[in-house]
């Protein structure tokens, strides 16, 4: 369920992920459960295409922009989750196991912004239940006569958080893995602080583009920093790890010219030069498709290529790929003819927002 504020309209956010076939009436109930508290229920029923591959994390992704746009329509800016302390073991146990770094560990925070991008731009996450024990919110809500829905998905031992949940049920792990992801949340903010303090000390951002000063390579902070500015600039869906962060400064110091998650990097002196990769939006031979026009109806914010958010204040204008196959920037149709929009599209460039996004462990510095 979702929160906008106490002082306001309560709206419950009720996610059927369609993957059974119980869940559409599980959903129905859910809405029957929060109407009955006084909210307003909202049921937002994923929409799996053909072909799809429905893992649990295509269901968390897919789950977090439905609620993204949600948010966005109804003007949230903050979004409560439920999850509790028996859900932070859970996740860090998972990740342990996987062979997460520092940042994978630290888990789940009581706010964070939301994983998800673009939809979830500006939108912060808050879990207010993340220390309380799931059974000790169930002995709340018998005391307060209230009942609840018991996902049946989550007795299925081929799902890893359901093996992790039954390892955790007869153990006295938990307290330990807390205590992990806290030591991990403490490191994190070390070093995305360190990260940030580079970027803002050795990063100039311009429109689409980024400069970056030779400095940075031998600045602490310069991997962590460098692999967010290569998933900002080059509109890359998931994080870069530090490693390949570590990877790219080491081959900057070497080479003039390098490429990492869809940016390219050119180096002449003590300027390294951060550009889209006009291929991620022109497509390429054989493979990589283009990306495809953009309607603007008035009022209702677009995102152009992961980095740039367009807003139409009249009706008819379209944001299409440059001709030339090498502009990354968009170019835009009135009625379906190139003219220059001038005041009748806003645009914001979302490379500094994104940066923020995936350094968001760290003091909050303002980018040169």
């Amino acid at each position: 369920m979702g929160v906008v504020a106490p002082d306001r309209l309560r709206i419950a956010a009720i996610v059927d992920h369609a993957l059974r076939p119980e869940s559409a009436a599980e959903a129905v109930a859910a809405a029957d459960i929060a109407h009955g508290l006084g909210a307003e229920p909202v049921v937002l029923r994923l929409d799996w295409p053909h072909g799809e591959r429905r893992s649990q994390e295509a269901a968390r992704i897919a789950r977090h922009a439905a609620l993204a746009n949600l948010a966005r329509a109804r003007g949230a800016s903050v979004l409560y989750l439920g999850h509790t302390r028996d859900d932070q073991a859970e996740t860090v146990l998972i990740r342990r196991q996987a062979g997460s770094g520092s940042f994978g560990l630290a888990a789940m925070s009581p706010l964070s912004p939301s994983p998800v991008w673009p939809e979830g731009r500006d939108l912060r996450i808050a879990r207010p239940l993340l220390s309380v024990s799931r059974e000790a919110l169930r002995d709340h809500l018998r005391r307060e006569g209230l009942h609840w829905i018991e996902d049946p998905s989550n007795e299925m031992l081929r799902y890893a958080r359901v093996r992790a949940r039954r390892e955790l049920r007869d153990s006295a792990e938990t307290e330990g893995l807390i205590e992990q992801a806290l030591a991990s949340t403490r490191l994190g903010m070390t070093l995305h602080g360190e990260a940030r303090l580079a970027a803002g000390l050795f990063v100039r951002l311009e429109g689409s583009d980024a400069v970056v000063h030779a400095p940075l390579l031998d600045h602490k902070g310069g991997p962590i920093a460098l692999a967010a500015l290569a998933v900002a600039v080059g509109a890359r869906t998931r994080d870069i790890p530090e490693e390949a962060g570590a990877g790219l400064l080491r081959r900057l110091r070497q080479d003039g010219h390098t490429a990492l998650g869809g940016a390219i990097f050119v180096r002449k002196g003590e300027q390294i030069f951060v550009s889209r990769d006009p291929g991620g939006v022109h497509g390429r031979r054989g493979g990589g498709k283009p990306h495809p026009a953009l309607t603007l109806a008035p009022g209702e914010p677009v995102v152009w290529d992961r980095r740039l958010e367009l807003t139409a204040h009249a009706p008819g204008w379209t944001a299409a790929r440059a001709p030339d196959g090498r502009s990354t920037a968009p170019v835009f149709l009135r009625d379906g003819s190139p003219q220059e929009p001038g005041e009748a599209v806003t645009a914001r460039w979302l490379i500094d927002a994104r940066m923020s996004h995936l350094l968001w462990r760290g003091i909050s510095l303002p980018f040169r």
